[in-house]
């Protein structure tokens, strides 16, 4: 049973390889990583062949974004895949405890599930998420209260996630008609409808060393938000709460009694925003100065 990383990256330097060293002391020694360098001018990838020699390095155009990172990855490995193997994707910004993969591959031999696992603040210790359900009408992050060390979920977000050979075998690659946010969501709510179980690890535990905050949350933190800011929170790749993401993963997975009620949700939150968030609060805002 082989295990092959596979981790996309832009100028995240620091993180990438803390990640990657992180790696280097697994327990479980069947390891192969493939890193995909989106177009990095940070120094990742000549740093990365000079540290890393072991590591397999795939260069993008800058253009990739995380799906096309990801694709490529996936044609990259899926020729040396053997019926047994697994690919392990995981973002650059976290750490790994030394018995993070064996964790998984035990978890797994007991299942014969994909399993994510829960995903923890590496500053605090704080618990981020450890599942992915159906919310009012659209897939969110939670916190289960559980004690069973093992979650079912609706779907899995991309952040380490062991899977097993065949779902590529079964499913195909990750989707282009999402470019970067929800392709993970996609991709294993279309594997849960080939008939794959999806488990989440409370034993596994990605540490996210992240501290900067996304698009969307950078701009609903502002304390002025122009219309370009309303524009690009709706619209922009790099956002979570981009339309066409969350519009087609509703339409596509969410069951059909929920289905109306969570697109009226998305598109009464854009109207919400538009009247309150840039509306109201631009107006108290002139007034304050």
């Amino acid at each position: 049973m082989k295990v092959y990383f596979l981790i996309p990256t832009r100028n995240r330097k620091e993180k990438l390889f803390a990640c990657l060293n992180s790696i280097g002391k697994q327990t479980y020694q069947n390891i192969e990583t493939v890193v995909v360098n989106d177009g990095s001018t940070d120094g990742t990838g000549e740093d990365l062949v000079q540290d890393f020699k072991d590591i397999t390095v795939l260069q993008g155009d800058g253009e990739l974004w995380w799906t096309g990172a990801m694709r490529m990855g996936v044609n990259y490995l899926l020729p040396k895949l053997m019926d047994d193997d697994f690919m392990l994707i995981q973002n650059d910004d976290t750490y790994m405890e030394p018995d993070f993969v064996q964790t998984l591959i035990d978890e797994y031999k007991s299942t014969k599930a994909i399993i994510g696992t829960a995903v923890k603040d590496k500053a605090t210790g704080k618990l981020i998420y450890n599942a992915h359900k159906i919310v009012h009408g659209s897939f969110r992050t939670t916190v289960a209260d559980s004690q069973e060390a093992l979650l079912e979920t609706d779907t899995i977000s991309g952040r380490g996630v062991l899977i097993p050979s065949k779902v590529f075998e079964k499913i195909g690659n990750f989707s282009k008609l999402f470019p970067q946010y929800a392709a993970d969501y996609d991709f294993f709510c279309r594997a849960k409808q080939a008939g794959f179980k999806l488990l989440v690890s409370i034993k596994a535990i990605s540490y996210s060393t992240s501290n900067t905050p996304n698009l969307s949350k950078r701009i609903k933190l502002k304390e002025k938000i122009s219309i370009k800011d309303v524009w690009q929170l709706f619209t922009n790749r790099r956002s979570s709460n981009n339309l066409w993401g969350s519009t087609m993963i509703t339409l596509l997975y969410v069951p059909w009694k929920y289905k109306l009620y969570g697109i009226l949700r998305i598109y009464l939150y854009v109207i919400k925003f538009v009247v309150v968030d840039w509306g109201v609060n631009g107006i108290k805002f002139a007034f304050k100065k």
